[in-house]
């Protein structure tokens, strides 16, 4: 397994991190943009568009928000792959490897 495949499992543990992904608002999607019909002037437009134009901010807020709250427990996941990896690899671990000739990730 690579790494990246490895997110869902720190983000299935995000649980553990309520209080720092508590300052992570999602954005509420713009109600004008799941309407169906048609804009009905230019100023329902444009007024949709400013909408949207700050939910895309938002969303980006949102985004650098999460990655700074997941972003130390990816690393610590990762770094602590790399030790396990390390020790299979060991010349102390040959025998080991022999019987089970795998990685973790």
């Amino acid at each position: 397994m690579r790494r990246w495949q490895a997110i869902p499992l720190v983000l299935a543990c995000l649980s553990c991190m309520p209080s720092a992904l508590a300052d992570c608002l999602e954005p509420l999607t713009p109600a004008c943009a799941e309407r169906a019909d048609e804009f009905s002037d230019q100023y329902e437009f444009k007024k949709c568009r400013q909408q949207m134009a700050m939910f895309h901010k938002e969303t980006k807020e949102y985004l650098l928000c999460l990655k700074r709250s997941v972003g130390p427990a990816l690393e610590h996941f990762n770094e602590a792959v790399d030790s396990f990896n390390k020790r299979a690899h060991n010349a102390d671990s040959t025998a080991l490897r022999k019987s089970t000739g795998e990685e973790m990730y």
